[in-house]
């Protein structure tokens, strides 16, 4: 390198590293904590090697000279310190378009457009019921041409998936035997209000294959009850907790994520559905929390919605999550997102796609047909998807990776690459940021003690290592 700040140093013959542009890291009571969002690297260096590790990741050129050895390595092990030769712009742009890599398959199937739900801030408009059977058997005929595919993930959603159960098991039998004759990695997951979840259909669905489950609950019975209404006017609570409390006496094997979406109106009752979560799940590992801002998305009630603001939002989801956490209730949303790309929506994959009842095909779940921008090809009897390319470079190309955009100089940027809605950044708005990094401090603290408890652990490699 010529005319760089490490030029002509008396280095000898040590390697020479600067600090990732990538860094954040902040103090804690048990030392410094550390993460890099383009390794995914994150942890806590203790407390009596913090002085040392601060003075290497604020030189601009770095060896082990005056340094530990130990520390240096540990640093460049979690990418906190890279080759002074290092492009990391190249590095990260690498990362970026390893999504157009054609090995992996994304479908978000909605075997019905209909619901036995009528949720007060619910944006669908149930016009389609159960999905015709030439479109069953597209989708089949689809599946059984993706051979070269690495990794297929078919997600189920609605509507409600579950009042088209049997379109479920068909597909879903179809996918796994697929996918074990020509060796590929198959998974599959659900979203559901839970209230179809049986035992008997639970335990069907967990042997073909969905292992993971979303399903929301927005607040003890009587806060639930007058969001999550039934299409007759009835509850909703007792019957879902009825089901997952079955599941929790088995010994499936499966993933529970329990969402509760928040505004106004339920924001303070958090802490009373956390409890009654720890009394129900807290010793069980396969049901996790997540908190999520309710939006003006689409509904007929969207005017009545009061809404939290961006950074309202971010402070209670992770306030939530602390205490949640505290009970003995993991996130594990959050600790996966924190990976490279992590935070990007699925609607900003090229090869995610969401095929609806009559086989539309679509590239976000939320806007769905009410925005022609988002039907972005349909699926055939044949088999076939009939696409448009450039309605899906409209979705697939928003983001905020341009130079002088904010994203760029974001230290979080290989997170998200401004790609975390691009329904947002199509309806020109400025491309939000996921709520988690608007509380950055807060949340990396929360993933760090849920992930290392009190004590600093041994170094697994990202995105927990502790150095």
């Amino acid at each position: 390198m010529q005319g760089g700040p490490c030029d002509n140093l008396p280095f000898d013959d040590q390697k020479v590293y600067k600090p990732s542009k990538f860094n954040f890291m902040m103090t804690v009571d048990n030392g410094l904590l550390l993460y890099n969002s383009l390794s995914g690297a994150m942890g806590i260096v203790p407390a009596e090697f913090s002085s040392e590790a601060k003075r290497a990741l604020r030189q601009e050129c770095v060896s082990s000279t005056g340094l530990s050895e130990q520390i240096v390595q540990s640093l460049v092990d979690g990418g906190f310190l890279v080759d002074v030769q290092t492009n990391e712009e190249e590095v990260d742009f690498k990362k970026y378009i390893t999504k157009y890599e054609s090995d992996r398959l994304n479908l978000i199937i909605l075997p019905t457009e209909d619901c036995n739900f009528r949720c007060t801030y619910c944006y669908e408009k149930f016009t389609r019921g159960i999905m015709p059977r030439e479109v069953i058997n597209g989708i089949k005929r689809y599946i059984s041409k993706q051979k070269a595919q690495k990794q297929i993930h078919v997600s189920w959603f609605g509507g409600e998936p579950l009042l088209a159960k049997e379109v479920i098991f068909e597909v879903q039998e179809h996918a796994m035997e697929h996918a074990k004759s020509h060796g590929i990695d198959f998974s599959s997951s659900i979203t559901t209000n839970g209230s179809l979840l049986y035992p008997d259909v639970a335990e069907k669905l967990i042997s073909l294959g969905v292992r993971n489950y979303q399903i929301t609950i927005d607040g003890i019975k009587d806060v639930h009850d007058k969001r999550r209404v039934a299409i007759d006017g009835g509850t909703s609570f007792d019957r879902i907790m009825d089901n997952l409390k079955h599941l929790h006496t088995t010994q499936l094997e499966y993933s529970v994520m329990l969402r509760t979406n928040i505004d106004r109106d339920n924001a303070s009752n958090i802490d009373a559905i956390i409890r009654y979560y720890k009394q129900a799940f807290a010793d069980d590992h396969r049901f996790h929390v997540y908190f999520q801002a309710v939006g003006r998305w689409g509904g007929p009630n969207d005017a009545s919605i009061r809404v939290l603001s961006a950074y309202e939002a971010a402070r209670i989801n992770i306030e939530a999550t602390k205490l949640a956490s505290q009970a003995g209730l993991s996130n594990r949303y959050l600790l996966d997102s924190l990976r490279p790309s992590g935070f990007s929506c699925y609607a900003a994959d090229p090869t995610s796609f969401v095929i609806g009842a009559n086989g539309a095909i679509y590239k976000c779940t939320v806007e769905l047909d009410s925005n022609d921008r988002n039907i972005v090809g349909q699926l055939l009897p044949s088999g076939e998807m009939k696409l448009d390319i450039g309605k899906i470079a409209l979705w697939v190309e928003a983001n905020g990776r341009e130079p002088g955009h904010k994203c760029w100089s974001c230290v979080h940027r290989p997170s998200c690459h401004g790609a975390s809605c691009p329904k947002e950044w199509l309806d020109g708005k400025e491309a939000p940021c996921p709520p988690a990094l608007l509380t950055a401090r807060s949340t990396l603290n929360v993933v760090l003690n849920e992930a290392f408890g009190n004590n600093a652990g041994a170094c697994d490699g990202p995105p927990h290592c502790t150095v």
